[in-house]
């Protein structure tokens, strides 16, 4: 693991790492794509859920506390009958630093009057405003919450619970064309993409409006490739359905005058299973089978002949965690 720091030009950086995480990951069974709404606009019911029923797609609305009107709640209350989740914006919405200064209040405390308010499944969820964060703030929300989304621009192999989920924000700059090819990378690489969104509008005014056109042209495009659209609710659902493990493959060759070779897995720890498949004749030898999971160094396996194969013999292989 490589971690690099830049620091602005003439500017000096402190580095903490307050705690590393390793997570097996549920490998998708197909790209899964989410849309999130910030802020409790309530342009999200008026013009962005239609969009979604077309294929019956839902979404996730995010609150801030202090500013949800009875409209806003209102509003909220529809999106949550139709299957949508409604989750943590924060209280205030003023001051990334008062984030960090004070979790509790400004994300738990919100928890707490979405859960009181009866938004129960979405309660379990935190969008970071703006995206800001420290290791004190995550380690406090982690305790409490299912996922906390960021704005870090990326791709999720969905995590156990509870770990922090990035995103790609999507405003008035980006086009429909560009976030479709978010799209494609997702269904390529079998990943978990959020979109993260605001206002949902007929003409894009403000930084952070999409219009309700490009909107259209993605939700048609996701239903065209056959993804998923999924909320966090229903993302929870598929990683517990699933045996949570891990997957590696490759291949590798035992050359003409050998009798095994070892093949480093990527893992760290042994295996639970390895399955081995000939890619080529077995020569001269009869059989092929995998002699040890590991050689002692805890990444390494053994794939073994029964006699010299007398020509090189390629196989594929996959091993389970």
């Amino acid at each position: 693991m490589k971690i690099t720091v830049t620091p602005e030009s003439g500017q000096s950086a402190e580095v903490f790492i307050g705690g590393l995480c390793f997570w097996k990951k549920a490998l998708c069974n197909g790209a899964k794509i989410s849309f999130t709404f910030d802020d409790g606009s309530v342009t999200i019911p008026k013009n962005a859920k239609p969009i979604l029923d077309k294929y019956g797609y839902k979404g996730t609305q995010a609150l801030i506390a202090a500013t949800a009107s009875e409209d806003v709640i209102d509003a909220a209350k529809i999106l949550q009958e139709a299957g949508w989740d409604v989750c943590n914006h924060d209280l205030s919405h003023t001051s990334s630093q008062m984030v960090f200064d004070d979790p509790y209040t400004q994300y738990i405390f919100v928890q707490k009057w979405l859960h009181d308010g009866g938004f129960i499944p979405g309660h379990r969820y935190v969008q970071l405003y703006g995206g800001a964060y420290d290791a004190g703030t995550l380690r406090e929300l982690k305790k409490y919450v299912k996922f906390i989304r960021s704005s870090v621009s990326g791709y999720n192999a969905p995590p156990g619970l509870q770990q922090m989920l990035m995103s790609r924000p999507v405003d008035k700059t980006v086009s429909a064309s560009t976030v479709k090819t978010w799209i494609d990378t997702a269904i390529s690489t079998k990943s978990w993409l959020i979109l993260m969104f605001h206002g949902i509008v007929e003409t894009e005014t403000a930084t952070y409006d999409w219009s309700i056109t490009k909107l259209t042209d993605v939700v048609d495009y996701c239903n065209t490739k056959n993804v998923d659209v999924v909320t966090y609710s229903e993302m929870i659902d598929y990683i517990d359905s699933t045996s949570q493990s891990l997957t590696l493959t490759g291949s590798g060759t035992i050359s003409s005058g050998s009798t095994s070779v070892n093949i480093r897995h990527g893992f760290h720890k042994e295996p639970t299973s390895i399955q081995i498949t000939p890619t080529s004749s077995l020569g001269t030898a009869s059989s092929i089978w995998v002699s040890s999971k590991d050689t002692g160094t805890g990444n390494l396996f053994t794939v073994s002949t029964n006699v010299d194969p007398g020509q090189d013999i390629t196989f594929d292989w996959q091993a389970t965690l």
